[in-house]
């Protein structure tokens, strides 16, 4: 090894644990870079990697110490004889006074690393560059880095039309696989959105809930649901099967326990089992005391899948209230003065999760009583929220579903929030024995007689055309 190497080494080492200005500067600009070659300086690197976690955890004004580094070099480990020399070189920073150590002497020596770092860095991605299109995507990519603009952390200046793909993102849709939603939203939804879901008690919340999972399982993308109201126990697993058999009712798994299903339906289940089963994720907050942490509960659950390849597409919460309740028991919040923010910091921090993991939000919360006892005939809007009325507000898009009529079945679906839709409505129908809302075909509402269908209208010529609501589900 260059000794002269390990000497400016040495040096850069001490300056970045004593001087927080010089330490800061150099975090900013080099923080995803390997500053020290570990090949050919493993105890810098070593120290540097250290010094990186310290930094994200200690920010901008926080005190890094010699004893600090030097506790963090032995808990994380690594060859004895590696570790042996970054416990040396920090017991020698001890001995360096910390006012004699100047910024500008620090980037001096900064600027031979960095250079360094630099171009292995832009090796390894050259290396990765096997056609002409991936190598100007590389380089058009390190120019956006380098030409925007940072206030703060927290701030940066953005260039849309130096990243379309980002800005627009119309073309990566991601269908939810439940008709109505990909209806009213010209497709579904892409990754970083949040949206809600407004239903009436026993509305179809939780139907939607189960019928977007397995509808993402044929489609072999991962789903995850956080569910603190209904255990997965019962009517939620009954309904995941249900959707996945597609031809069998609820009542048929409500009735009849797995051992004496019939020898064709085993043979079929353990098909779906082994193809579909690992995309379907629950987490069943409903009973005990998990699910106290709010979305933090669900980042890690994220996280976890993540680590085996099994990151979700969908990430779905059934319902609001319920785990905004659950986080103000669990922190001593009292429930009168802190739901409604505690439902307003789930929104925001799920927001930040789906922005940062590539994740679509969906959270379901219920309509408010007035609008639960209301005719069927009436078309229900966002801001009918149960205790939250900007809910619909804080969100990339809210649809809701309306009282259903008893006879038909028939309720509307509407959407009155949709940044990358439309405003609109149309008719739905509950199909509880399959465990899905589907379009409703054929049917109109007409202002005296309610929901009919749409033959039986036209036979009577007693209805303007005008007056009635048809629906194509293939517009």
């Amino acid at each position: 090894m260059d000794q002269r190497l390990k000497e400016n080494a040495d040096t850069l080492v001490v300056c970045l644990v004593h001087n927080t200005p010089l330490r800061n500067r150099v975090m900013e600009i080099a923080s995803r870079l390997d500053l020290f070659d570990p090949l050919v300086l493993p105890t810098h690197a070593l120290i540097w990697d250290v010094l990186r976690k310290a930094y994200s955890v200690v920010g901008q004004t926080g005190v890094i110490t010699p004893f600090h580094v030097s506790e963090s070099v032995r808990e994380q480990g690594g060859e004895p004889e590696t570790v042996e020399e970054a416990l040396q070189l920090m017991e020698a920073a001890r001995e360096v006074d910390p006012s004699e150590v100047v910024e500008e002497i620090g980037l001096r020596y900064f600027e031979q690393f960095h250079v360094g770092a630099a171009k292995r860095d832009m090796l390894k991605k050259l290396s990765q560059a096997y056609t002409r299109e991936d190598l100007m995507a590389m380089i058009n990519n390190e120019q956006q880095r380098l030409d925007r603009a940072t206030v703060t952390d927290e701030v940066s200046v953005e260039h849309p039309l130096m990243d379309p793909v980002r800005f627009m993102p119309t073309s990566i849709k991601i269908p939810t696989g439940v008709r109505w939603i990909d209806h009213l939203s010209f497709g579904g939804h892409s990754t970083g959105e949040v949206v809600g879901i407004l239903a009436p008690t026993g509305g179809g919340k939780t139907l939607t809930a189960t019928q977007l999972l397995m509808a993402q399982a044929w489609r072999h993308n991962h789903a995850l649901l956080a569910t603190y109201e209904q255990p997965l126990s019962g009517d939620i697993a009954e309904r995941i099967y249900c959707q996945a058999f597609n031809d069998r009712s609820v009542d048929f798994f409500r009735n009849t326990p797995p051992h004496l299903w019939s020898r064709e339906d085993k043979i079929r289940y353990a098909e779906l089992r082994d193809q579909f089963g690992k995309y379907l994720h629950v987490l069943d907050f409903a009973k005990g005391r998990q699910g106290g942490n709010g979305v933090q509960d669900l980042r890690d659950a994220v996280e976890a899948l993540e680590e085996i390849n099994q990151k979700p597409t969908y990430l779905l919460i059934d319902w609001l209230w319920p785990a905004a309740r659950r986080y103000c028991i669990a922190h001593g919040i009292p429930l009168e003065t802190g739901m409604r923010a505690r439902a307003q910091a789930i929104i925001a921090d799920l927001k930040v999760v789906c922005t940062e993991k590539s994740l679509i939000g969906l959270i379901f919360h219920q309509l408010n009583t007035e609008m639960s006892r209301a005719s069927p005939a009436r078309i229900p809007v966002v801001t009918d929220a149960y205790e939250l009325k900007d809910f619909s507000f804080m969100l990339d898009a809210c649809y809701v579903i309306g009282n259903r009529d008893k006879e038909s079945q028939v309720m509307w679906l509407g959407t009155d929030k949709n940044r990358r839709g439309a405003p609109q409505h149309v008719l739905g129908k509950m199909d509880g024995a399959r465990g899905r809302i589907e379009l409703a075909q054929g049917v109109v509402y007409d202002a005296r007689q309610g929901f009919i269908p749409a033959e039986q209208a036209k036979a009577a010529a007693k209805v303007p055309i005008e007056n009635m609501t048809d629906v194509d589900p293939y517009i």
